[in-house]
């Protein structure tokens, strides 16, 4: 739509419809970036409950991750009747997930980590993956992205950037139709090589999710 309208004369009406189009773009891609890896982050938790995947293949991190929620809500009090009322529905909801059983058998609380995730940019996709033990994230994806792997990652900061300002009302950002092209090709080419190494990983570990 942005391309068809910026072929049309150059007056100050079409170039506000491309500028918004354009911004408009921005924003819905890096909500896709976002979700996209929420929704894998969200496969791979509901596969490791489902799987019944050994606990010792994942991080000690992963357990906290998700228990993080009533563990620190245990800490946010020094009432002790509250702070037992918070125990009581740790054990009922996640003793599970720290008794000694070798394996996950429970589905998992998939909220407790994927609802802490936002602004998606390289190191918070990278932290986000770590939580569950994958710390050689970066590593894979360099190795796989070869020559390709600095501009995706920039491009992919580039447009959690370019999000930001528009949503604190910097209305000088905006770009062409063909830069938001690129920035659609390269987070394309992230995601798909970020889909294949993290499918590698948890296969690794016993728990397939592609």
């Amino acid at each position: 739509m942005a391309r068809s309208i910026e072929r049309m004369p150059a007056i100050p009406r079409n170039m506000t419809r491309v500028n918004a189009l354009c911004r408009g773009g921005v924003v819905l891609l890096c909500s896709h970036l976002e979700g996209y890896i929420e929704d894998l982050g969200t496969l791979a938790i509901d596969q490791i409950g489902r799987r019944q995947v050994p606990k010792n293949s994942l991080s000690d991190a992963f357990r906290y991750h998700l228990s993080r929620d009533l563990v620190t809500g245990i800490f946010g009090t020094d009432n002790p009747n509250d702070r037992a009322s918070r125990v009581i529905a740790f054990l009922q909801r996640d003793q599970h997930i720290w008794d000694s059983s070798d394996k996950f058998t429970h589905p998992l609380p998939v909220n407790s980590i994927i609802g802490r995730f936002s602004t998606p940019n390289h190191v918070r996709i990278s932290r986000f993956f770590n939580r569950f033990g994958y710390t050689q994230f970066r590593g894979d994806l360099e190795r796989t992205l070869k020559s390709q792997f600095h501009p995706c990652r920039n491009m992919v900061d580039h447009i959690v950037d370019q999000r930001n300002k528009i949503a604190h009302g910097d209305y000088s950002t905006a770009g062409t139709p063909g830069e938001l092209d690129e920035m659609c090709r390269l987070a394309r080419l992230y995601c798909r090589t970020t889909d294949h190494i993290v499918g590698n990983w948890f296969r690794g570990v016993g728990c397939p999710i592609r």
